[in-house]
């Protein structure tokens, strides 16, 4: 079994990844960026995209493994009210449209 971290180099997501890796566990980090921290040469990274669905299909998931979605868009630029849903739209999952 391994984990893996979607985000897993976001604030929350490394600290995962650091406490799983010192714990021993086998680590698999997916995000659009990679930090040059130390635990990361313990653990593996796929480069990895969650507004893009090839970039999350991508990303190997056994029976047995546990996923982690630590992943988030930054508000960055800070955007007006109204225009957040275009900023973040992307990268919430809907489900299957029954229409």
């Amino acid at each position: 079994m391994k984990h893996i971290i979607f985000g897993g180099d976001g604030f929350v997501g490394r600290h995962l990844a650091e406490s799983l890796v010192n714990e021993g566990e086998e680590v698999l980090v997916a995000d659009i960026a990679k930090s040059d921290l130390p635990h990361y040469a313990r653990a593996r990274f796929v480069h990895c995209d969650v507004t893009k669905a090839e970039d999350v299909f991508a990303v190997e998931i056994g029976p047995d493994d546990m996923v982690y979605n630590m992943a988030a868009k930054m508000l960055s630029p800070l955007q007006i009210r109204s225009k957040r849903w275009e900023f973040f739209g992307r990268s919430i999952i809907t489900g299957p449209r029954t229409s």
